[in-house]
């Protein structure tokens, strides 16, 4: 049997879900003409948001539409047909049934589905205590820190600190994670992905965290491992160059110090990774992530230098501009 490599699943096309449904088929269709991969979020007006949110044919609706692939398993969720009508839009119970049935309409379709659940638990995190859990993780100093303001990581920009508090949202986590472990029971195509660099999301270090929480949700190691690995390269049609060990295929691998198959955590053990035939060991890894930290650090110090210097900059040549206009009207008087 073929070995799963480690790698990162990648998605070559991702669309946000703002684009109505005419405009979705269009991309759609370009993406088809030009030969290109498709993946997004499911379109506005087929989501809890929409018109749809009391009709339950959103999601029959949405399978003709031929999309090929679905950017998070929340955009199922969204599709669900809800069965509490007392709760909040966005945050309102699905039933077992309801699930089951559009994971195995998923499974039945075709529809290629990344899975993006690790991020919904660490919402919890944020909202209970964002500052706590940011200096719990040692790897966001491997964050740009422009990508940590941008991308709203710290406290009073973090939008996740008032998703994870609103009333049901636990509601909407144990939705996604039901719907995830039905979409792997009914055979459905399914990759892995974390939605880096969104808050607390650092690249490369999440997946460790997406892979571990597939597992804990009821996936085995060998099903979380294929996310990773032979899935991706089947999706974006490229299974004969790499996503499994085989003679011939591209020497792209990560060598684990123990087996994932036993205890998934083992992914974190890396002794060292093979990219198209170079290899870098342990050691080589760790001083690229150490350069990487430092060359942040000094960003970090720059941007804060840059923050103070600003204002005092802008102040001085303000001063600078009134004593010009001044003096040209002392000048203007004594002429």
């Amino acid at each position: 049997m073929p070995v799963p490599i480690c790698s990162a699943a990648f998605v070559v096309w991702g669309l946000a879900g703002i684009f109505s449904s005419e405009i979705y088929l269009a991309l759609l269709d370009s993406a088809a003409k030009h030969g290109l991969p498709f993946d997004g979020h499911a379109p506005e007006d087929h989501t809890s948001y929409s018109v749809f949110e009391t009709r339950s044919d959103a999601w029959n609706d949405f399978r003709t539409m031929g999309v090929p692939a679905l950017t998070h398993v929340e955009e199922l969720v969204k599709m669900v047909e809800l069965s509490d009508e007392n709760t909040s839009l966005h945050f309102r119970q699905a039933s077992d049934e309801s699930i089951r049935q559009m994971a195995q309409d998923a499974a039945d379709d075709g529809l290629w589905v990344t899975t993006t659940v690790f991020l919904f638990r660490s919402i919890v995190d944020q909202a209970y205590d964002l500052e706590g859990t940011l200096a719990a993780m040692p790897e966001v100093k491997y964050v740009h820190p422009e990508v940590f303001d941008a991308k709203g990581w710290g406290a009073g920009a973090n939008y996740y600190v008032e998703v994870g508090s609103r009333p049901g949202y636990s509601n909407y986590l144990a939705a996604q994670e039901k719907m995830l472990l039905a979409l792997s029971e009914s055979g459905a195509l399914l990759m892995s992905g974390t939605d880096a660099p969104v808050p607390l999301m650092v690249p490369g270090f999440s997946l460790h965290d997406e892979l571990e929480t597939m597992a804990d949700i009821g996936l085995s190691p060998y099903d979380v491992l294929r996310t990773s690995t032979y899935n991706p390269a089947l999706y974006i049609g490229e299974l004969e160059e790499f996503g499994t060990i085989e003679e011939g295929k591209r020497a792209d691998l990560v060598l684990l110090e123990a087996n994932p198959l036993e205890e998934i955590t083992n992914t974190r053990q890396i002794a060292g990774v093979m990219v198209r035939g170079r290899w870098y060991s342990r050691a080589d890894l760790d001083l690229m992530l150490e350069k990487v930290a430092k060359d942040y650090e000094a960003a970090e110090t720059t941007q804060t230098v840059i923050e103070i210097a600003f204002p005092i900059v802008v102040v001085l040549l303000l001063i600078s501009a009134g004593w010009i206009v001044v003096r040209s009207i002392r000048q203007g008087k004594t002429s």
